[in-house]
């Protein structure tokens, strides 16, 4: 399945071949029935071709959220969670549930509703069970090994997958499953912090009865004892003695001087050694921004805190455009941003990567750099 992008002004389209109409009463089905999660399309005829558009705009494919970042339990339980949604809402509307792509880089993560999206097609898709058992393939690479639940899950869904499909209620077990952990582990570390609790009380509370009458009693008398018991302490003070000290006379002799040693230096590999970017962005908006250093690749920028470059201009999308560096030069993208990347005054499609040329003008919305 071919797939092409076009941007035409604000709207950002996802371009696939015509394969099958939707019938007149699909198509009403469609025009009134409310449906969340799913993206329908829209049939273009250009250059005598009718093309399926999709209106992607502000949204980035999964596809291209797994070039920078791996999948955590969290993401996991949100895309299967909205898969089974949005077949049952298909089959709510007597629509075909196959017709719903699970290739990765037709299904959206839309930052600003928060939300998963998947892209129905009405003559495209495989069977539920072969679609689901490759996209799992391609997700068990993609999963933060780190995050035990999340491994978990994915093999979960896998092993269903593979035996010939996961039903809701087989999904919804093993979400409980996990719920289940997570609640016995919370429960066992309520227990063990109020054991450690009773134990530190007990030892306090033994503590205080070994201590003198006068010293457990409260007041000021036993906090001055203390502090000056702790004075006498720290000086080694005796009552009588100060005298007595004070008519010796001492004599001190210089003790040898310590040599000097060789300072050590240690040996430092040259892949450790912080080596400074050339590339910059330097700033040159209106706002009150400032230079982006692109010292590593990938280099994210948008509004969201995790992004590399940050820009806190609202009219910047959370991940807004992304720049690799390979063999010395640099590369942009704009990552489907609402308000479009432009670079040299042209602006960039949606998985279209250009080059970076010295002192050109970059432009993420209203938010204006010069390359250097």
């Amino acid at each position: 399945m071919e797939i092409r992008y076009t941007r035409k002004l604000m709207t950002s389209y996802m371009r696939l071949d015509e394969e099958e109409k939707l019938l007149p009463w699909e198509e009403k089905m469609i025009a009134y029935v409310p449906v969340t999660g799913i993206l329908f399309p829209e049939y273009v005829r250009e250059n005598d071709k009718t093309e399926l558009w999709y209106d992607i705009s502000g949204k980035q494919s999964l596809e291209t959220i797994l070039e920078s970042q791996k999948l955590d339990y969290e993401f996991l339980q949100r895309l299967f969670t909205g898969m089974f949604e949005a077949r049952e809402q298909l089959e709510g509307m007597l629509l075909r549930a196959e017709g719903l792509l699970l290739e990765p880089a037709c299904i959206f993560v839309d930052y600003r509703a928060d939300q998963i999206c998947f892209c129905y097609h009405p003559g495209g898709g495989e069977s539920r069970e072969g679609a689901l058992e490759r996209l799992m393939e391609m997700l068990l690479q993609e999963v933060a090994h780190e995050d035990e639940r999340a491994v978990e899950l994915a093999y979960g869904v896998y092993e269903h997958a593979v035996r010939g499909g996961i039903s809701r209620e087989q999904w919804q077990e093993l979400l409980m499953r996990e719920y289940r952990q997570i609640e016995q582990e919370a429960q066992e570390s309520e227990a063990g912090t109020a054991d450690r609790s009773t134990e530190e009380n007990k030892e306090e509370r033994e503590l205080r009865e070994s201590e003198p009458e006068e010293e457990r009693a409260p007041g000021k008398r036993a906090v001055w004892r203390r502090w000056i018991q702790g004075i006498r302490e720290k000086v080694s003070w005796k009552p009588g003695l100060r005298r007595l000290e004070q008519e010796k006379t001492f004599f001190f002799e210089p003790e040898p001087e310590p040599e000097e040693e060789a300072p050590v230096r240690p040996t430092v590999l040259l892949s450790t050694l912080h080596i400074p970017a050339e590339g910059i962005l330097h700033y040159e908006g209106e706002g009150a921004g400032k230079d982006l250093i692109i010292d590593r690749s990938p280099y994210t920028i948008g509004s969201e805190a995790a992004c590399e470059g940050r820009l806190t201009s609202a009219t910047v999308s959370r991940r807004h455009a992304r720049i690799t560096q390979q063999d010395g030069i640099y590369f942009i993208e704009d990552l489907n941003s609402a308000n479009g990347t432009y670079v040299g005054g042209e602006q960039l499609g949606y998985h279209t990567k250009v080059s970076l040329q010295r002192n050109e003008i970059v432009r993420f919305a209203d938010e204006k750099f010069r390359f250097i």
